[in-house]
């Protein structure tokens, strides 16, 4: 029995990734965002202890960049395990959660690959 082709499933029988992203397009905007906006981190270092109002604006800020990484790596992650001879899914770009999420609550965001070592 021959593997059908990714072309060659029904479309019932694919995932909907459009409550992710409605398209590739969309995914490539969000993830050029976490590129722009990871660095800033650098910002807070050190001023955790300023205010309440410095604590709340890194705690939101960290939240909006964990929230995209899910998005941004759970959508590279699905399209590349449906189809993986298909190099034009944006894999490409994400490192994968091994090195994506290296100690999210003890050290904050640590991120490899596209976004620097950190």
């Amino acid at each position: 029995m021959e593997i059908p082709t990714r072309a060659d499933v029904p479309e019932i029988d694919k995932w909907d990734l459009t409550h992710l992203f409605a398209d590739v397009s969309k995914w490539q905007e969000d993830f050029a965002w976490l590129q722009r906006e990871y660095p800033k981190l650098e910002q807070w270092k050190g001023r955790v202890g300023e205010s309440a109002q410095t604590l709340a604006g890194l705690l939101e800020f960290e939240k909006a960049l964990e929230q995209k990484m899910e998005r941004v790596y759970h959508y590279a992650s699905l399209q590349a395990a449906e189809d993986s001879t298909n190099n034009e899914y944006p894999r490409s770009h994400w490192s994968g959660p091994e090195s994506t999420y290296k100690d999210q609550r003890g050290g904050g965001v640590c991120c490899s690959g596209n976004f620097g070592d950190r």
